[in-house]
């Protein structure tokens, strides 16, 4: 297992290891059927999210780009029967069939040259009546002026297009301005979405 060596890292993980999971997340897994088991969460970080979905006592497959978060997530989690994790980006992931895909603010950071067959993969590895439970950038979005690295936004429409099998449960949108965790002004918009995928 490699070490974690960059400190920045090192507190970011201290400040949101104590975090709890999302409420959307459990609004999602209380609509899961009773047999419904085994869920996937994209770009897991520290699990925050896992944490809590193996204690409702559900099969996890997370995966994160970061070797940080994900040995992070292999010590937290050492001996649970429940979990399992790789080294993997949202372009190169396989995904099981699932009941469940989680991916909060990590489609975020997909290949824009490779979104459309990565949403391919994420979307067809939901069976019929599983859930979708995401979040995606908006076109008012600053992320990437303060971080490296171009990131994917969406427009209302575009997002909309994606569930066209798809139900919408929930649709959240989240359009402020503030400032990041460096303290520099940036504007945060993002749509956070619940749908189930139709039979």
């Amino acid at each position: 297992m490699e070490s974690v060596q960059d400190k920045p890292w090192h507190d970011y993980l201290a400040k949101i290891k104590t975090l709890s999971h999302r409420d959307i997340v459990e609004r999602a897994v209380k609509l899961l059927p009773d047999n419904r088991h085994s869920v996937v969460e994209c770009g897991c970080g520290v699990g925050r999210n896992s944490q809590y979905l193996i204690e409702q006592g559900l099969n996890v497959h997370a995966f994160d780009k970061d070797v940080n978060a994900v040995n992070v997530c292999r010590m937290r989690f050492n001996g649970e029967a429940n979990f399992a994790i790789c080294l993997s980006d949202l372009d190169s992931y396989i995904y099981p069939a699932n009941e469940l895909v989680i991916a909060s603010e990590s489609l975020f950071f997909c290949d824009p040259k490779c979104f459309a067959i990565s949403w391919h993969n994420l979307s067809c590895s939901i069976q019929s009546g599983g859930l979708f439970c995401g979040d995606f950038l908006g076109i008012k979005d600053t992320w990437d002026r303060h971080d490296s690295g171009a990131v994917m936004r969406l427009s209302d429409t575009e997002i909309k297009r994606l569930f066209a099998t798809f139900e919408i449960l929930e649709w959240h949108e989240k359009d402020t301005s503030g400032s990041n965790m460096s303290g520099q002004e940036s504007h945060r918009h993002i749509h956070s979405v619940l749908a189930r995928k139709r039979h």
